[in-house]
């Protein structure tokens, strides 16, 4: 996923870690935020949302990560 000004990618190791790359270079990766998979992501200006399986819950769960510290909330 890339954003609209084309200066962040994202990108989902296996439904379980992100990580993301600016214009210099590595930003940060994230540990394991999920078990089996990210959807509805989308990408803001200062912040990643979506939702992920959480491994003792069922069903999805909201999450955001701020994009300028890697930040998982």
């Amino acid at each position: 996923m890339i954003d609209a000004s084309r200066t962040v990618m994202l990108i989902d190791h296996d439904g379980m870690r992100l990580e993301a790359f600016g214009t210099n270079g590595r930003l940060w990766k994230t540990d394991v935020i999920s078990f089996k998979g990210f959807r509805d992501l989308s990408l803001e200006n200062t912040t990643v949302t979506g939702e992920l399986r959480h491994p003792f819950r069922p069903g999805w769960s909201p999450f955001s990560v701020n994009l300028a510290t890697g930040e998982v909330g």
